[in-house]
């Protein structure tokens, strides 16, 4: 762990500084870097702190798709639907680290071949690998679909589709991954390669897809194609004081905390609470409601912050010190987990929450009361 230091004076609000941090790290792995604003006294405290990820991996093959080179592709330069390096600039280009990528759709083409293959191949070079953790890692985006406008469900008769195979020692074409659909936002995929490899050899792999569906526009585009030591992975912590909170019997102690992404992937985190018998957890702001069970989605290094409201027990002990448990489980991944224990402090003062609700109540009763005797005044004769 490292600690480094930035200063900025005169910075006004809703403003955004750029520091520069540089490390060496020590080895291969996932590294956080924490950010910390002091004396920033918000209103919310977790707002002061962000955390990122880095990480830090040994590749045997890494190529950004700056250009062809290497890759193979069957059919002819003639074919209505062919792979090609797209740019950023182009219609059809999209690409996640700029700027470009492959594309496999269709081209614009004077004389299209009428005989273009069914299935079509972008073949990486022959990469050499040895027994050891071998993961290959990609990015990509795909519409598959012939649709202009989306009708669910998506059926088999309104998608091509798309595979991910890998060929070890020049052996035959396995298959790895299948995507059917639509899917426009980029995102990585990571396929463990280690129990094929046996010994040394080469491997090659290879993007395979149809074109029997997919519109004009549609596509899959790859980008930043790796194989890796390490594959991506999901990841998750919780920034914010732990406490101790204090709140008498009865009452809520007011949390915030900040929810954290430090994984490759968009994930969905699964809140729940583990809590004193007889204690509760809500969600405030926003939706609000009950805390266990709520999902929440976040890209990578994103962050959600929640304002938690924990109800102590009305029979709760004076003076003593009580823990709940706040976690986030990864639904694709219940392994990825963050948790947080909560400290809170039961104080002597009198629950002025609970007042007001019983005030609210009795209230109520009084003006029903009154309505009904209202109700049952006969009119003078």
């Amino acid at each position: 762990m490292t600690a480094t230091t930035f200063s900025r004076l005169g910075l006004a609000a809703q403003t955004t500084a750029t520091f520069t941090l540089n490390f060496t790290p020590v080895s291969t792995g996932r590294y956080l870097v924490h950010a910390l604003v002091v004396g920033a006294s918000d209103e919310i405290p977790s707002n002061d702190e962000r955390v990122a990820h880095v990480l830090v991996n040994s590749f045997l093959f890494s190529d950004p798709v700056v250009n062809a080179g290497g890759w193979m592709t069957n059919g002819f330069s003639s074919d209505p639907d062919r792979w090609r390096v797209v740019n950023d600039t182009d219609p059809d280009g999209a690409s996640h680290s700029r700027p470009s990528a492959w594309r496999f759709g269709y081209v614009a083409t004077l004389l299209p071949n009428p005989l273009p293959p069914a299935w079509h191949t972008l073949t990486s070079p022959a990469i050499s690998v040895s027994p050891s953790p071998t993961f290959l890692i990609f990015y990509h985006r795909y519409d598959l679909t012939g649709r202009t406008v989306d009708i669910l469900p998506v059926t088999a008769n309104d998608t091509d589709e798309a595979y991910v195979e890998v060929s070890y020692g020049g052996g035959p074409w396995i298959q790895l991954a299948r995507y059917t659909g639509r899917d426009l936002s980029w995102q990585g995929a990571s396929l463990s390669l280690t129990a094929n490899i046996t010994g040394p050899m080469t491997l090659q792999v290879r993007f395979n897809a149809s074109s029997d569906v997919m519109g004009k526009a549609g596509g899959w585009w790859i980008d930043d194609v790796m194989i890796a030591s390490l594959g991506l992975g999901r990841a998750a912590l919780f920034l914010g004081s732990v406490g101790p909170f204090d709140a008498p019997a009865g009452a809520i102690a007011h949390i915030a905390l900040k929810l954290a992404n430090v994984g490759d992937y968009e994930t969905d985190f699964r809140l729940d609470a583990i809590l004193p018998a007889g204690w509760d957890a809500n969600l405030e702001g926003g939706s609000g409601g009950l805390l266990r069970g709520r999902v929440v989605r976040l890209g990578p290094d994103n962050d959600a912050a929640l304002r938690i409201a924990l109800t102590a027990a009305a029979n709760a002990t004076v003076g003593a010190t009580y823990s709940a448990v706040i976690s986030a489980s990864a639904i694709a991944d219940p392994g990825a987990k963050a948790s947080m224990t909560i400290q809170v402090k039961v104080s002597s003062g009198f629950p002025w929450g609970l007042v007001v609700a019983v005030g609210s109540f009795a209230a109520a009763i009084a003006v029903l009361a009154v309505v009904v005797l209202r109700r049952r005044r006969r009119p003078r004769t």
